[in-house]
């Protein structure tokens, strides 16, 4: 189990750096699959953080347009009941 110091240097690395997982295992002195692993959960917490604010975007845009429907349909109704009342 690597600390959370390792994991953050372990992104630093391949991201900024840009080496190598076989490198940064070399220097760190743990193996290529523990440095895969890191990768693959940061990438999944990245695309989880992604589809949760796309989801977010996608529910605030469905209550808007909810909104929206609900007052024309009011205006409409306010509208209908002017004319013929």
């Amino acid at each position: 189990m690597i600390e959370m110091v390792q994991y953050n240097y372990i992104r630093f690395l391949y991201f900024n750096k840009h080496e190598s997982e076989q490198a940064i295992a070399k220097e760190l002195g743990i193996s290529r699959t523990t440095v895969r692993r890191a990768m693959t959960i940061f990438t999944a917490r990245r695309i989880w953080r992604k589809i949760g604010n796309i989801l977010t975007v996608i529910s605030h845009k469905r209550k808007f347009v909810r909104n929206i429907q609900s007052i024309l349909a009011h205006q409409m109704v306010e509208e209908v009941q002017r004319v013929w009342i």
